[in-house]
């Protein structure tokens, strides 16, 4: 009899580890209903998910190949190099972007310290959405990576005065980013969502951290 009690307390004892096991290998790669392993993007979102750097959606998807706003990348920029929004810093005085915005702390703190900018004409363009090249400055003064200038001929779309153009030397060399094609760069094209993650996770990777 007490056998058969210590058998059956070892089948429920492992029956409960695997099933913790596997409830939380599912938990984890089904954290957005619309992410599957089979996606470029997906070990970026996934590993940017677990370190709490970017969320997704009530619905319960993430939407990579939705263009992500100037706005949302700030808050995903300030989430992963550990800005504090909450830290006290003067109005940046974005005419689109009032103190109550969801984005305003993200905006601010970046503004502050000199991360992100905005227009000439007084606006951030918080749901503009944000390009290549304003990636590119971004990711390189969020991670103080080194400029220079553009000398490259390797892109026939990049214009060595560009604004962006002496960050993308530091970023190309660490692989943090690529071209979208062997010869072209697309500064004016938009990044989504998935893509954001990348290089993010990317960047991350660089100085270090392994989320």
């Amino acid at each position: 009899m007490k056998k058969s009690l210590r058998l059956f307390s070892k089948v429920v004892v492992l029956g409960l580890f695997f099933s913790l096991f596997f409830s939380s290998n599912v938990s984890a790669q089904g954290v957005f209903n619309d992410m599957h392993p089979n996606m470029e993007s997906y070990q970026s979102v996934m590993a940017l998910s677990d370190a709490d750097i970017i969320h997704g959606f009530s619905d319960g998807t993430f939407r990579p190949y939705d263009q992500v706003t100037r706005g949302q990348a700030a808050k995903m920029v300030v989430r992963a190099i550990n800005l504090d929004p909450g830290q006290e810093v003067p109005n940046p005085n974005f005419s689109d972007v009032p103190t109550d915005h969801e984005f305003y702390p993200y905006i601010a703190v970046l503004a502050f310290h000199g991360l992100m900018g905005g227009y000439g004409d007084g606006n951030f363009g918080i749901n503009d959405k944000l390009q290549r090249g304003q990636m590119a400055k971004l990711i390189a003064h969020a991670y103080n990576i080194e400029k220079h200038p553009w000398k490259s001929g390797q892109f026939k779309d990049v214009d060595a005065n560009a604004f962006y153009a002496p960050y993308l030397t530091g970023l190309l060399e660490k692989n943090i980013t690529t071209g979208t094609s062997p010869n072209e760069f697309s500064p004016g094209k938009f990044v989504d969502r998935g893509q954001m993650a990348i290089f993010l996770h990317r960047a991350e990777q660089t100085r270090g951290k392994n989320p």
